[in-house]
């Protein structure tokens, strides 16, 4: 049995879109032992809950000492959802990290946000349960990655 480590400040991850908590582990291993990684996984194959990202997020944070230092660390998709949690919860983290996040596109170019949102559209008309396998698949498969 190993030893229990006092943790003094706890730090909150949230992958991009189809991203999984153990995509941290590196990070984790390179952090001193006083500090906590805490993962969260979006998305579960064995969940078949209702909440919303958010409320996921909120929900792990709720498992946790709430006197624990916290810092939200998100990537991507993951870091998109960190802003609005912090437009909704401004002091629910002492700090917050965004990597590779926008907030998404000025006013001035609507007919590109236009296109993506079309584009978002098609991409959930893909994701159901009958079909994940292969959306996941071609998720990964896109130029971009």
């Amino acid at each position: 049995m190993g030893s229990v480590v006092s943790r003094d400040l706890l730090v909150f991850t949230v992958s991009g879109f189809l991203g999984q908590a153990s995509d941290w582990l590196e990070v984790q291993k390179k952090l001193k032992p006083s500090i906590g990684v805490q993962g969260i996984d979006l998305f579960s194959r064995t969940s078949s809950d209702n909440l919303t990202f958010i409320d996921k997020i909120l929900s792990e944070v709720r498992k946790h000492d709430l006197s624990l230092r916290k810092i939200f660390l998100g990537y991507s998709f993951g870091g998109r959802l960190g802003l609005k949690l912090l437009a909704q919860n401004p002091n629910l983290f002492e700090r917050w990290v965004f990597v590779s996040t926008g907030a998404g596109l000025p006013d001035a170019a609507s007919a590109e946000r236009s296109q993506r949102l079309e584009s978002d559209r098609e991409w959930a008309r893909k994701i159901t349960p009958q079909n994940w396998s292969q959306f996941v698949i071609d998720w990964n498969a896109q130029s971009i990655f």
